[in-house]
């Protein structure tokens, strides 16, 4: 009663609920990092506290939504940004193809279930579109805090979710139409979109590139310049009839394709992390456990459909497309939930009369469970892969399409073995050819072992916490076992694997702090970088001789500026 009477005495103003939300997100966020848990669950409980089905503390509920929006289009915008066709034309067909598989496999099942449960055909059709679609803010989101975005999984998953996102732009066009679906009212949007792109690349060639030329010169106006930009098109996107996500995304593809698009990212990150952040909070808010009273068994077999079935169906398409196990687990795995497109289907469908306020409920739910599992499950996918790769050999034989192998492996062994190659590989391989000693690469970037094929440098393609791969690399015959990963796990299977195939050999591996050091020396290493140790004890040793005697210093500084632009040019 207390509580209901400091409620109803709070002032009903936005900015209030804005600075509510964001002071509650911050404690309960506090309290989740200190137990090292993911942050995106503690905005969704922030949501679920401060909304209706808790506390009802926050009262401007409608205009909280349209604030959520707006974290999804800014969203969007930064990944059209950051997005680089070039590095997604390896993955092209899986993403395409195997997207559009995806999607329609995962629609049937879903179809077919609700089905089963009693479901009018409409709604199940409205099953079927919320679980075949995953949620691209949340995998770019959780790709970039784990650095994984340029990896080959991270591509393959990417590809896959902009498959995705092309078809619910058509989807959310057509809805609207379904009483009255015709081949013209198809028509009708594939015009619009086609008007809709060629206005995308007017302003991409003849006004963007100036505008942007002169807002340079001052970086608050480049900022302005940007949001503009992203805006705009959003509003364009609503006048064509499509979503403000899909005008948002192509104004970032637009921006991308401009020599100022790093400098772009780095100003609209923070602003996209603010509204993302207000996204999970109002995800939390709208969930409604009252209603649901009548669904909790389809519930279960929906979230084993997208947490299981959709996963393992993105797997053997990509393993059908040639990829190697570890490399389609991980794909799958990313996109084990529904997309923030299912609410706004599910928004759209009861504004329409399809679905009642129950389902929507049911699909609120749906991404609250599947996206919080998402986040734990990504911490742990590892960990996961490596009880369950042996079993996986067997859908690998399944692979139709062999993908060409990223690798140029032309000894059959190799003195130094090298993981990670981006950090320290220039600098050994200047070093080795002075002592006429030979190496092998081993990178998990694809980008990183093309250039180093090009260059006729010896690599592997792969991720070190593969038992395969170390046989595949040799290390049961190298001398000299160097890791500059800086993953703790991975280092620790490395020693463990490595000294039981090669007992004899030299392991250094890598160590962010002091402790993590400790633990490598304890489990095996010979010796163990720290690399901002390394670095202090350099400038002690070498770099203070040097300070007294110009010329030692200047041939530093000359052999240093040398190296640098050998790196920069690989």
């Amino acid at each position: 009663m207390v509580l209901d009477g400091i409620i109803a005495q709070l002032p009903s103003n936005i900015l209030i609920d804005v600075i509510l939300m964001i002071i509650v997100a911050t404690v309960v966020a506090f309290f989740t990092h200190m137990i090292r848990q993911p942050l995106i669950p503690a905005y969704v409980l922030t949501g679920i506290l401060l909304g209706p089905s808790v506390f009802g503390l926050v009262k401007n509920y409608d205009a909280i939504l349209t604030l959520s929006e707006i974290g999804i289009a800014f969203l969007l915008f930064v990944v059209g940004l950051e997005m680089d066709f070039r590095k997604l034309k390896e993955v092209g067909w899986v993403a395409s193809l195997g997207g559009l598989i995806q999607v329609a496999l995962t629609f049937f099942v879903g179809y077919a279930v609700s089905v089963y449960f009693g479901f009018t055909e409409l709604t199940a059709a409205y099953v079927g579109l919320v679980l075949a679609f995953s949620s691209t803010m949340v995998v770019v989101k959780l790709l970039s805090d784990r650095d994984e975005l340029q990896t080959l999984h991270g591509r393959i998953a990417l590809g896959i979710l902009i498959m995705q996102d092309f078809i619910v732009v058509f989807v959310l066009a057509i809805l609207g139409e379904v009483n009255t679906f015709s081949a013209g009212s198809f028509l009708g949007v594939l015009v619009k979109a086609g008007l809709f792109l060629v206005l995308c690349m007017i302003f991409l060639k003849y006004v963007l590139p100036g505008v942007f030329k002169i807002s340079t010169r001052n970086k608050e106006l480049m900022f302005l310049m940007s949001i503009t930009a992203c805006f705009l098109f959003a509003i364009i996107a609503l006048e064509f009839g499509f979503s403000i996500v899909v005008g948002a995304f192509l104004a970032g593809l637009m921006l991308g394709n401009l020599p100022y698009y790093v400098e772009i990212t780095k100003m609209v990150k923070p602003l996209r992390d603010f509204f993302a952040t207000l996204f999970f909070i109002a995800l939390g808010m709208q969930l409604d456990l009252g209603s649901l009273g009548n669904f909790v068994k389809p519930l279960i077999y929906f979230l084993l459909i997208v947490l299981l079935i959709k996963p393992f169906i993105i797997f053997m398409i990509t393993i059908l497309f040639g990829y190697e196990k570890k490399t389609s687990f991980l794909s799958g795995m990313a996109l084990g939930q529904i997309s923030e497109f299912s609410l706004v289907l599910v928004a759209l469908g009861l504004q329409l009369g399809h679905v009642n306020h129950a389902f929507l409920s049911l699909t609120v739910l749906l991404a609250v469970v599947s996206i919080t599992l998402t986040s734990y499950v990504m911490n742990y996918q590892h960990h996961l892969y490596k009880d369950i790769s042996k079993a996986l050999v067997f859908f690998e034989r399944f692979s139709f399409v062999k993908q060409k192998a990223l690798q140029y492996v032309p000894e059959k062994n190799y003195h130094f073995v090298l993981f990670g190659g981006r950090r320290m590989a220039p600098i050994l391989i200047e070093k080795l050819k002075k002592t006429k000693k030979n190496a092998l690469i081993v990178d998990y970037d694809p980008d990183a072992i093309k250039k180093y094929i090009e260059h006729g440098i010896p690599c592997l393609y792969g991720d070190m916490s593969n038992e395969d791969l170390l046989k595949k690399a040799k290390v049961s015959k190298a001398k000299v076992i160097i890791s500059t990963v800086m993953t703790k796990d991975d280092n620790i299977f490395l020693l463990e694997h490595a000294k039981a195939m090669n007992k004899k050999a030299t392991i250094i591996v890598s160590a962010a702090t002091a402790k993590t050091a400790i633990e490598m020396y304890e489990r095996g290493a010979d010796y163990v970088i720290v690399p901002h140790l390394l670095s202090g004890e350099f400038i002690v040793r070498s770099l203070f001789k040097a300070i007294s005697d110009h010329k030692k210093l200047y041939a530093m500084r000359h052999k240093h500026v040398m190296h640098l632009l050998s790196m920069a040019t690989r």
